[in-house]
């Protein structure tokens, strides 16, 4: 939380009309579901490996199930960022993971990839 409130103040951003929320996103985006919270701007970078008591995340199975629920919470014109960092997921199968997610929920989507990979 700390660490956040600094970036947020880092990057202009602490004006007081942001929260911030520290918990699981699965749990999260239940909440703003059953809360009816709508953001103009929702960015998600899932881990590319996560385990919890509750539940093992890998971006590679598990992606398209995180964007079918993540796909409810944007307002209407508003925009969802998709990122990924992990070096096992081909650009190829993350495209396809996106576009099933909007199929599955049978939403409608601009088709905009910036695919850049980073290198040392």
């Amino acid at each position: 939380m700390e660490r956040t409130k600094e970036q947020f103040a880092v990057n202009n951003l602490a004006d007081g009309n942001n929260k911030i929320c520290v918990m699981d996103v699965f749990d999260f985006i239940r909440y703003a579901i059953r809360k009816e919270l709508q953001f103009d701007v929702t960015i998600i970078d899932p881990p590319s490996f996560a385990r919890t008591k509750k539940r093992t995340f890998s971006v590679t199975k598990d992606c398209t199930q995180l964007l079918e629920e993540l796909i409810q919470i944007p307002a209407p014109d508003g925009t969802l960022i998709v990122s990924s960092n992990a070096t096992n997921y081909k650009e190829k199968n993350f495209k396809q993971d996106i576009a099933q997610s909007f199929k599955n929920s049978h939403c409608d989507y601009l088709k905009a990839f910036i695919i850049k990979k980073l290198t040392k």
